[in-house]
């Protein structure tokens, strides 16, 4: 489910587990946080959208945290200036909530 990246924490995780991985260090820590983002740039792109759809209630992720951690990806991307931009979609639901 999803592409599995080659590096870091969320190395060889499904799109569902990766997701878990970077809410769990953006509550830990924003240098792990960022660099999870930008060295496995191509599986957020690929699955935000999907993150976005998903419930992570049973995997003890509430609504609010995912909230915030979905900000912080799209926070940390336009930090680090990444391209191409991630999807307008994405973007819209993120800002407007």
């Amino acid at each position: 489910m999803g592409y599995a990246p080659a590096q870091c924490n969320s190395k060889g995780k499904n799109a569902e587990q990766q997701f878990v991985v970077l809410e769990r260090s953006w509550d830990c820590s924003g240098t792990d946080y960022i660099l999870e983002i930008s060295t496995n740039r191509k599986a957020v792109y690929l699955n935000c959208c999907y993150w976005l759809q998903r419930d992570f209630s049973h995997l003890g992720v509430d609504p609010d945290l995912k909230a915030a951690a979905l900000a912080g990806i799209l926070k940390a991307w336009s930090h680090s200036s990444i391209h191409p931009a991630l999807p307008a979609a994405f973007t819209r639901k993120v800002l407007l909530g």
